[in-house]
């Protein structure tokens, strides 16, 4: 019989968090190898030696871990992008290197967007993937809106329509950063060269 999940509103202990980081590593690096469809309970917890019980237990369905996978990748690469541009005064800089960090990020955690590209596929329709878009981007525009403010208040940047600039400009930058086909097998990362 598998375990109870626990409730979502209980705060997890550091051993529970570990936990769930685990599976969630090993979530990303099976759907990477072997796509979203191809990837159950079983062949994670295969992976590490655990029942699915245990992943049953921290997570609450595929869905779940599908989301959370989600949101840890975005959370990695914001911690990553946000240390680097914290270091610029200025708003030019702080967007120049938000845009080098993005790409370094990507190249350097290659398997994670590969899963990405996937995970993405697994919302069952359009409005439920826009949902979840919009609240897992929500800290990723609001660091865009900070840096396009200070270039602004600085006088570097001209004011625009912010809300149509920020869609544009994720659009523009994942299309960039995830060149190719988002097969598996081809999807390759390329940075431009950034003067």
């Amino acid at each position: 019989m598998p375990a109870k999940s626990k409730p979502v509103e209980e705060k997890k202990t550091f051993i529970e968090e570990a936990r769930r980081k685990q599976i969630i590593d090993a979530a990303l690096q099976t759907i990477a190898e072997h796509g979203y469809t191809q990837t159950s309970f079983a062949e994670i917890a295969k992976s590490l030696g655990i029942t699915k019980g245990l992943i049953a237990y921290h997570f609450n369905g595929k869905h779940d871990l599908i989301t959370s996978a989600i949101h840890t990748i975005l959370n990695r690469q914001g911690a990553y992008i946000r240390g680097r541009v914290e270091e610029e005064a200025k708003g030019s800089a702080k967007l120049r290197v938000y845009i080098e960090a993005s790409f370094e990020y990507i190249s350097q955690n290659r398997s994670q967007f590969v899963a990405l590209v996937d995970l993405w596929g697994s919302f069952t329709s359009p409005e439920e993937k826009k949902a979840f878009s919009d609240s897992a981007y929500d800290p990723c525009r609001a660091h865009l809106k900070k840096i396009f403010r200070i270039g602004v208040e600085q006088k570097e940047f001209a004011k625009f329509d912010e809300q149509a600039w920020l869609r544009s400009f994720r659009v523009q930058l994942t299309g960039s950063c995830c060149n190719g086909s988002s097969t598996r097998r081809q999807w390759t990362c390329k940075s431009p060269a950034v003067s």
